[in-house]
């Protein structure tokens, strides 16, 4: 269900809430490694078949429109920045650190459509998976 409806994990460990780099495989390895370090042993599971998830169409189709929007606004954004920094006088009426926080902007904007391409692809392929 996790899989479903979220967009991005966070991790709330050792006094502090950050992004998680990582999927939910991912978060379940860094888990095993936190208990191993800490010496805790990991839940027996008891003999349960392992279900074939197949993945909810109409949870897929939200979670891709939600992807759709953010790209689109993010889109918008680089378009924006691009205009400004196409323009001559953006470099001769404006402070270098504003020139470099529009730099800065660009570069991250391109890493997260970049990432919302991704991640579009991949609902793409799992809505193939459920027909």
């Amino acid at each position: 269900m996790i899989r479903a409806v979220a967009d991005e994990l966070w991790l709330v460990a050792d006094g502090q809430a950050r992004l998680f780099e990582g999927d939910l495989e991912d978060y379940k390895d860094w888990l095993e490694n936190q208990r191993a370090r800490e010496g805790i042993k990991p839940k027996q599971e008891k003999n349960v078949q392992p279900k074939a998830a197949k993945p909810n169409k109409k949870a897929l189709l939200s979670k891709q429109a939600k992807l759709e929007a953010a790209l689109s606004v993010a889109q918008t954004d680089l378009a924006a920045i691009n205009h400004q920094l196409a323009d001559p006088t953006t470099y001769t009426n404006r402070a270098r650190q504003e020139i470099d926080r529009l730099n800065h902007s660009h570069v991250e904007l391109e890493r997260k459509i970049a990432e919302l391409e991704e991640g579009w692809l991949a609902l793409e392929e799992a809505m193939e998976e459920c027909s």
